[in-house]
């Protein structure tokens, strides 16, 4: 691949996540024009985009990206006020420059129009008679700030695309460059040299009115793997620019100049210094001690491409299977229960190794869901902005990791109930008025970890659900009888059947239920569940809950007549022995245990599955205690087999969805098994319960 090929495909795999932080940035200053974190975090992510694009070759990127800088910087510079007019401007330009990466016109050719059209809008707010409102700053906030900068490149800086000279150019722009100096560093032998090779060092002096962070910026491509140090110099001028006998020594011994050259460096030094000291130090300004020199962190990372990663765990996967061949081998040769027992011990050592090795591959897919959450905050200003309505947007639990094919399958129910909350759940400011409630309503979406899996929540403080009228349509839909008295539950587990609609009227916006049929049915193709909790004029909670990971879980093996399945260890609750007589039949509800003063619904798993069973009453067999959430169910096994490891295999592919089946695997004797989806099976036992 060529050079500027390399570069180009880094800048756009990293491109998106500059614009998602100026977009989060932009909403955030949106809320609070004050907050100067958003307004840096946006000008640092503007300015990596035009950087990036100046090592790209992109032009017309890095003028689009110019063109906001320009904008940023006079509003943060001058205290100007962002107008509504403003905002809209700049998110229309980051849509431009979106629509340029996704549609791979990073030359701007297609979107021409659109392009030069956003050019001429940007151009407007440079000029002096743009229509923003100015605060006119006090007198004495113009400040500038000494810098000294030391910097020292790695020999292949050329081949990255690097040019100190255009950093050089770009302090420039940051403020004056009083004096630069640079000595050779690292040169090799005549022999050795190679002229496309970088041997310099730079030591310079800046005057600037910006702030620290925005000088490392310019540098925000080049420091992880250079040596950049920026040293604010205000306290110690006179050791740098005045009489200082200590500064030949420093020159020479640190930073490695000839006396000749450090000598020549003291007379200019001394020169400029008759603009820059003050003819008295303040005596506040750090009582004259140099300030420490603020390190640059060190990111301990690398990108990897996906398709490596997905490589290495399904070697993880193949591992785990062929260990368990292994086992069910050793079990099969007839070996004296003193060698048997010699082996297993070995195996357990093995067993430690394998699962922190797994536990270590499965942790390079996890992710934190922060970045997915992020992107929607456009989405939804967008769409509360249309319908008129006002809402805060709360994000919690954005640490939460995830997998990662998880995460990417988990963008399009999200939005789903995000514009179903907006649409259908909050009011408008007047209804919320009447209502007693505050103008702004609240939608929050959330993450968290819960028993071994995670838990995603998208909720809203609005009209909630009407189980009446959701009751009713189903009715007129034929979805349940005409007499039917469902509980709250069994009421909103109708809103995710398809087509379901509490509209009268076909529209744009219609009623509760639509979509939600898309949501549990990708929800579940994660192996994962929805449910629904809602209460009448207060507001509305859906909350998903998926696994961990798709790759490997751990699983109790049972058996029922000849067949063997798989239950994922963390749905089940206990196993238990009971009497015939422990069984109740509950009118309309079907069959339930009691366990310990609380009655669980109660099937034998053969009955739902239509299969043969060598125990067909619970005195015989045993009962499986399953769990989701808050919920239990009773089912009927014939024998528990063990615990083991599983490598999980989508069969959707072949199969499709198939309810209370989240994949198959392969289990140590070659054989292949059924993986519960036990969120599954709780609808198909209520299902059959009502049948009965």
């Amino acid at each position: 691949m060529h050079p500027d090929d390399t570069i180009r495909a880094i800048f756009i795999e990293e491109v998106n996540e500059n614009i998602e932080a100026v977009e989060t940035g932009l909403i955030a200053l949106e809320k609070n024009p004050e907050d100067q974190g958003a307004m840096n975090a946006v000008f640092r992510g503007m300015h990596t985009i035009k950087g990036g694009a100046g090592l790209a070759g992109l032009d017309v990127i890095g003028k689009i990206a110019h063109e906001f800088e320009d904008i940023l910087e006079q509003i943060r510079s001058k205290g100007e006020e962002i107008t509504n007019e403003i905002f809209s401007l700049l998110f229309a330009g980051l849509d431009v420059l979106k629509r340029m990466i996704t549609e791979n016109d990073l030359t701007g050719q297609e979107l021409s129009g659109e392009i030069t059209d956003l050019m001429e809008r940007l151009s407007v707010y440079r000029t002096k008679d743009h229509p923003v409102t100015v605060h006119e700053p006090a007198a004495e906030t113009t400040h500038t700030t000494m810098y000294k900068i030391e910097m020292s490149f790695v020999a292949n800086t050329f081949e990255t695309g690097t040019d100190p000279l255009m950093l050089l150019e770009e302090l420039g722009e940051s403020g004056e460059i009083l004096a630069s100096y640079f000595r050779p560093s690292g040169v090799p032998v005549l022999q050795a040299y190679e002229p496309q090779s970088c041997y310099l060092s730079w030591l310079i002096f800046l005057s600037s009115p910006k702030p620290l962070d925005t000088i490392y910026d310019v540098f925000i491509f080049v420091r992880d793997d250079n040596e950049i140090n920026i040293e604010t110099i205000d306290s110690t001028l006179e050791y740098w620019f005045g009489n200082n006998p200590q500064l030949e020594n420093t020159l020479i011994d640190k930073y490695g100049f000839t006396v000749t050259e450090a000598s020549s460096i003291v007379a200019c030094q001394r020169a400029i210094g008759v603009t820059v000291i003050p003819k008295k130090l303040e005596a506040k300004e750090d009582n004259g001690s140099r300030l420490e020199v603020e390190k640059v962190e060190q990111i301990n990372s690398i990108r990897v491409d996906t398709r490596k990663l997905e490589q290495m765990i399904d070697s993880m996967g193949e591992l785990v299977i062929a260990q368990s061949r292994v086992k069910e081998v050793i079990n099969v040769l007839g070996l004296e229960r003193s060698k048997l027992n010699a082996v297993f011990n070995a195996f357990s050592e093995v067993d430690k190794i394998v699962r922190r090795v797994q536990e270590e591959v499965m942790s390079t897919s996890m992710v934190p869901i922060g970045p997915t959450f992020t992107r929607f905050q456009r989405m939804v200003r967008d769409l509360l902005n249309a319908q008129g309505k006002q809402g805060e947007f709360i994000l919690e639990g954005s640490e939460t990791e995830l997998d990662r094919k998880v995460i990417e399958q988990v963008v399009d129910p999200l939005k789903h109930l995000l514009r179903n909350a907006i649409d259908h759940g909050l009011e408008t400011p007047e209804q919320r008025e009447i209502a007693g409630k505050d103008r702004v309503g609240r939608l929050v979406l959330r993450a968290y970890h819960k028993e071994g899996f995670v838990i995603i929540e998208v909720s809203d403080d609005g009209k909630g659900i009407d189980h009446n009228t959701v009751l009713e349509k189903a009715k007129d839909k034929g979805l349940v009888d005409s007499d039917a008295q469902l509980s709250a539950e069994e009421i909103n587990h109708l809103l995710f059947h398809p087509g379901f609609s509490t509209a009268k009227e076909v529209s744009d916006l219609s009623g509760r239920g639509v979509g939600l049929d898309v949501v549990i049915t990708n929800i579940q193709g994660l192996r994962g569940s929805v449910n629904v909790e809602s209460e009448y004029g207060k507001g509305t909670t859906f909350r998903i809950r998926l696994p961990l990971t798709l790759a490997i879980i751990d699983g109790v093996i049972i058996r029922l007549s000849d067949q063997l399945f798989v239950v994922p260890t963390t749905a089940v609750s206990e196993f238990i022995k009971i009497n015939t007589d422990d069984v109740h039949l509950v009118e309309g509800k079907g069959s339930v245990i009691d366990i310990r003063r609380e009655f669980i619904p109660y099937i034998p798993l053969y009955k739902i599955l239509q299969l043969e069973a060598d125990y067909k009453t619970p005195a015989e067999g045993i009962v499986v205690i399953l769990k989701e959430g808050e919920k239990r169910l009773a089912v009927l096994i014939d024998e528990i087999l063990g615990h083991e490891q599983v490598v999980v295999k989508n069969v959707q592919d072949n199969l499709g969805v198939s309810a209370g089946m989240a994949g198959a695997t392969i289990l140590g004797d070659g054989r292949v098994s059924i993986i519960f989806d036990v969120s599954s099976l709780f609808g198909i036992a209520r299902r059959y319960a009502q049948a009965l």
